[in-house]
């Protein structure tokens, strides 16, 4: 994998909310930078 930042969102198989997450890339390593989740209404 190239180095950089990276977001990844997921909402998951029950759809309750949505996940979002900022990793950086540095050779072999990852680092998580920031995440956050909203919960979705019912």
């Amino acid at each position: 994998m190239k180095s950089g930042h990276y977001i990844g969102v997921m909402s998951g198989t029950s759809l309750d909310g949505i996940d979002v997450l900022l990793a950086v890339v540095y050779e072999h390593r990852v680092a998580q930078q920031a995440s956050y989740s909203w919960p979705m209404p019912i």
